[in-house]
């Protein structure tokens, strides 16, 4: 497979990431609209601009939120959309099955949103258009009632993602507890993955092993959210995904017994090999789970990076710019809500995972 074409596309796209330096000019902005007005002069700028635009801003820091969220979502499709276009035929064959990944996203999104009682014009901006997901699908899911109604939708479009849904609709209904549903995309979604990565080709192999990475940190994080929450051990354990590195299906449901998490980060931890995915384990902060998540996605990343250095020309290069690029939105967005209620600039770098 000759990617050299699109890895020169990719390339041109990491060379407009923000740097180190970007990122600590917008920690000082004063307030949400400096830093509005500050990530204007990044390549963010006619985004923000089409998005205040579509949504114009009442000035208060709600409104700017509102349109700064539109304009980071829009740049993270807009660059899915220009890997898609400059893709082989081979490598948009990996891209989709990337993008199924941000379909599960979506999905997970809306029903949270709705599930909860958010605002639909609150939701829509944290969603990410992609594969199969898109703005008309989008609005259209939006507009669902309830979470029943969401399974409707996708149930008569043919979706695949119906089906895990209507498995944990019961447990929804009598709990109000969405890990069921979530569980079973997740299942869906690397069962998909694991099948689209199956043969034995270079390409395939990094992005198999990333694959098999990745299962192990959503693993473990089944079992930090659900500990000491009321689960039962053998509810816990049919949200296993198969095809992991470090942790087996029997590991796996001997650890769902333990429900205090810093028992469990420690015995998770004695029973991963990866010595850099134990020792995040072994020091998980138990009150913050979503650093730890997002620690995790910082080490897939660092590993495709570098494999990417090492295999230039291999898909590595654009799925190592997938994880800068979403994490660089994920970033921004942590800036602008942290602007928007006034935290303390250390107290948002301390979740910040800054390029390297």
């Amino acid at each position: 497979m000759d990617l050299s074409n699109f890895n020169a596309r990719v390339r041109g796209l990491r060379g407009r990431l923000l740097k180190r330096p970007d990122y600590e000019a917008l920690l000082v902005a004063g307030n949400l609209a400096e830093f509005a007005e500050r990530i204007r002069g990044t390549p963010y700028g006619p985004y923000m601009e089409a998005a205040k635009a579509r949504r114009p801003s009442s000035g208060g820091a709600e409104g700017y939120a509102i349109f700064i969220e539109a304009a980071l979502a829009s740049s993270l499709s807009g660059a899915f959309e220009l890997l898609a276009r400059a893709a082989t035929k081979d490598a948009a064959r990996f891209f989709m099955a990337f993008m199924a990944g941000w379909e599960v996203y979506g999905i997970k999104t809306i029903i949270r949103g709705i599930a909860g009682g958010v605002k639909r014009d609150e939701i829509l901006p944290l969603l990410i258009p992609a594969g199969g997901l898109d703005m008309a699908a989008i609005k259209h899911l939006l507009a669902a009632k309830d979470v029943d109604d969401v399974i409707a939708f996708l149930d008569t479009w043919g979706l695949p993602y119906a089906e895990p849904l209507k498995r944990g609709l019961p447990e929804y209904k009598k709990s109000g507890s969405l890990a069921g549903m979530e569980a079973g995309l997740d299942i869906f979604l690397y069962g998909h993955l694991r099948a689209v990565f199956k043969s034995r080709g270079r390409n395939e192999t990094i992005l198999r092993d990333m694959l098999r990475m990745r299962i192990d940190t959503v693993n473990i994080m089944t079992l930090m959210k659900t500990a000491g929450e009321g689960y039962a051990s053998d509810a816990v354990a049919g949200f296993f995904i198969e095809g992991g590195f470090n942790i087996t299906k029997d590991e796996f449901a001997r650890l769902s017994w333990i429900k205090n998490r810093d028992e469990l980060a420690s015995a998770a931890a004695s029973v991963v090999g990866d010595a850099a995915l134990g020792a995040m384990v072994s020091t998980a902060d138990a009150d913050d789970m979503n650093l730890l998540e997002e620690a995790f996605e910082e080490l897939l990343e660092g590993r495709l990076r570098k494999t990417a250095v090492v295999e230039p020309l291999s898909i590595a290069l654009a799925a190592s710019y997938i994880g800068m690029k979403t994490r660089e939105v994920k970033n921004l967005r942590l800036i602008a809500r942290a602007k928007a209620f006034a935290i303390p600039v250390d107290e948002i770098k301390r979740n910040i995972f800054y390029p390297l």
